[in-house]
């Protein structure tokens, strides 16, 4: 039976995702069935959410990892492990909303092939919490990171609402110099649909409109904004809300990836390094 919880959760989604193109392609009552909208789509939309489906489940099970290296550093704590100034700068991943590190463990490892040594997971509450926490722990980190390699730019991967902590950190003067490129991936920087059946405080802020999203449209001076989303992402509605259009930046779209198939995605992976 549990393994057709995360096809329940698909299927609702993308079922509000097509009445939500519907809506926008057409009026009333010549609005196209889901049949029409699967073959007008260009691609093989039920491939890629064969794939969405299993990408729910390798995140299930990264997530329970995520939970258990973060029970292990409680109990153990770690100091900071920083390599010495390396030819790539510092990468710091932030995960979404109600999640942990543990789906960004695969990217971890591709960015570590790529010769990126000082990659850092970011691990905030899972319950939503203060979001200005969120932001002030991940500035305690940058200024970490800047204390041991001051002379390296420290760059950005946020998925989800991890981009929006990312940008809003970057606010922060202190921290702005050491800081470069910012990575997102899906991020509702004009809310999505979707947060209208939020249950936490957090979630509801991402409703589109909200003011708390009015702090999201601009990017520090000096700040190269890169916001990969795609037309596929039934999280995110509509997906051209995690185009970041404000300041010095660039605009990505992919299509045939969901939203926690951003985290796993190759071809995400080798469009993180290329533009790092």
């Amino acid at each position: 039976m549990i393994l057709f919880l995360p096809l329940l959760v698909l299927s609702i989604q993308y079922s509000i995702r097509w009445v939500d193109l519907s809506d926008r392609a057409s009026d009333g009552w010549n609005r196209p069935s889901w049949v029409q909208t699967i073959v007008q789509t260009k691609g093989s939309p039920l491939l890629w959410l064969a794939k969405e489906y299993l990408f729910c489940w390798f995140y299930f099970f990264l997530f329970m990892v995520g939970l258990v290296l973060l029970l292990k550093e409680k109990i153990s704590p770690r100091p900071l492990q920083i390599f010495p100034c390396t030819e790539k700068n510092p990468i710091i991943l932030i995960h979404g909303l109600l999640s942990n590190s543990g789906p960004f463990l695969v990217l971890n490892h591709r960015l570590n092939r790529a010769n990126f040594k000082n990659v850092f997971l970011f691990s905030y509450g899972l319950t939503g919490g203060s979001f200005e926490n969120h932001v002030e722990q991940l500035s305690q980190l940058v200024l970490q990171i800047h204390e041991r390699l001051p002379d390296q730019k420290i760059h950005f991967v946020g998925h989800s609402l991890g981009g929006m902590v990312a940008l809003s950190a970057l606010q922060n003067p202190k921290i702005t110099p050491f800081c470069e490129k910012l990575i997102t991936l899906g991020t509702p920087f004009r809310g999505t649909k979707l947060a209208h059946l939020a249950v936490t405080r957090l979630g509801k802020c991402l409703r589109p409109g909200h003011p708390f999203l009015a702090d999201f449209q601009e990017a520090p001076k000096g700040i190269h904004v890169i916001s990969i989303w795609s037309d596929f992402d039934a999280l995110i509605l509509p997906g051209e809300s995690s185009e970041f259009q404000g300041g010095w930046g660039e605009s990505i779209r992919v299509n045939g990836i969901g939203h926690t198939g951003l985290c796993f995605s190759r071809k995400i992976a080798d469009l993180i390094v290329e533009r790092l």
